[in-house]
């Protein structure tokens, strides 16, 4: 989801699962969230052929290196670090150079990410209360308990492998991370919504999780807390309840010597812990698959945005941003996960909108940039059909995915409006008319 933002483009890219609702929620006192400093742009020194003496004279301008004279350079540098910043401004300048993007992979997976203490100190600073835990190409800031974050720092992992492995055998280039991404980490669902309200100015009771370019972060919270969970916690709460009472009822039989009685409360106390542990268990299912849902699916979104992929300042239709993303929810541990692998809760949705005729036409969802409207099954059907449409695209037409991915990278800053989105996809997969003919073909295939 892409929301304005003054007289910015403001991109918020919200998780929403199958299962999520819209809730009211009242906010209390904010918690100290220190709202960051927006990313600033890189500025490298540009690598030049030869410095230029100073005189009272003109200085001769220096000419910067060509593709080919910085890969020269990094063979003879003989330090790993430089010789990656080198071939990665080889391939900057040439992106079809195929055997410098090799090079620069190899150099990638040889050289671990810098730790900035500093740069992590400050980031630390704006969450008093917090801890960190540091993965290979993550910060994870989080208040959870330890071992969630890291089962979050794991499942980022294996979406930033599965991410670049899947577009790089799709024949495009993702580049490798510069810095290690930044993923926050809220227990309670409160203190998720108040600070996407006073970091990124976001009312989000509703969502479980967001991409925001403004701080170039991801955040969600455990989903245990879900007010869609409440009913089960509030019953799990109550069967609690239920089983002090009952203890007390036991230790006063016991003590007056009353068997009859003992087997009887013996008996509704086996009742009560059954089904409390049928409810914890049920909940902690349900909420395992939605963690893990929305972390690789907010991972890719900043994945995308931090790889050349996508633009963090362009405005992308609906169906390529979320699509994209969609394609990659993992929600079972172990089992492989990315495009032209079924999404069971999008798969689901897609055939009952198919079924039920309330797909969009392709001329209007390709220029759609944000959903009609804010209705639960409305937005449930745009995410599905956006999960069809890029799978489809991904696994049928890939050099126009290829093409599609590579141009709209490129297009300047900005919203772009709808005739000039459906060119750009025209102009990747062909008329929109014979797509149509393909993808309703595709989805009646579906099983």
């Amino acid at each position: 989801m892409r929301l304005p933002m003054g007289s910015k483009l403001f991109r918020i890219s919200l998780a929403l699962l199958a299962i999520a609702i819209p809730v009211a929620h009242a906010l209390g006192e904010k918690p100290s969230f220190a709202p960051p400093t927006p990313p600033s742009p890189k500025t490298d020194t540009a690598v030049t052929a030869s410095p230029v003496a100073t005189t009272n004279a003109v200085a001769t301008p220096v000419r910067p290196l060509t593709a080919k004279e910085l890969l020269a350079q990094a063979d003879k540098v003989g330090d790993d670090r430089e010789a990656l910043r080198l071939v990665r401004q080889a391939c900057e300048l040439d992106p079809t150079h195929d055997s410098a993007y090799e090079q620069l992979w190899e150099l990638a997976t040889k050289v671990k990410l810098p730790e900035n203490q500093v740069e992590q100190g400050v980031l630390m600073a704006g969450f008093p209360k917090f801890r960190l835990h540091v993965s290979q190409h993550f910060l994870i800031v989080y208040d959870t308990e330890d071992s969630f974050a890291r089962e979050r720092g794991s499942m980022l992992e294996e979406a930033h492998d599965t991410f670049y492995r899947r577009f790089r055998a799709a024949g495009l280039r993702p580049m490798p991370l510069e810095e290690r991404l930044v993923c926050v980490l809220f227990n309670d669902h409160e203190d998720f919504v108040r600070y996407a309200d006073r970091v990124d100015q976001m009312n989000v009771p509703w969502a479980s999780g967001y991409y925001s370019s403004r701080t170039n972060r991801i955040a969600f919270f455990h989903d245990r807390d879900n007010p869609q969970f409440k009913p089960i916690n509030d019953r799990i709460a109550e069967l609690d309840q239920q089983l002090d009472q009952l203890l007390a009822a036991i230790d006063v039989a016991k003590r007056a010597g009353d068997q009859s009685t003992l087997r009887d409360l013996g008996a509704e106390r086996n009742k009560i812990v059954h089904d409390r542990n049928w409810h914890r268990n049920r909940l902690a299912a349900v909420a395992d698959m939605t963690n893990r849902g929305k972390t690789t699916h907010e991972c890719v979104h900043q994945l995308c945005f931090n790889s050349g992929l996508m633009s963090r300042h362009v405005a992308y239709p609906f169906w390529a941003a979320e699509g994209l993303a969609t394609s990659f929810e993992s929600t079972k541990g172990g089992k492989a996960f990315g495009p032209g692998i079924k999404n069971p809760s999008r798969f689901n949705a897609l055939i009952e909108a198919f079924q039920n005729d309330r797909l969009i036409p392709l001329h209007d969802f390709v220029a759609t940039v944000q959903p009609s409207s804010d209705d639960q099954a409305v937005v449930s059907a745009y995410y599905a059909q956006s999960w069809g449409l890029f799978n489809y695209l991904f696994t049928r037409q890939q050099e126009g995915m290829r093409k599609y991915l590579t141009a709209t990278a490129q297009t300047p800053p900005g919203e772009l409006d709808a005739e000039t989105l459906r060119k750009q996809f025209e102009d990747a997969f062909g008329p929109i008319e014979n797509i149509q003919t393909l993808f309703t073909a595709y989805v009646r295939t579906l099983r």
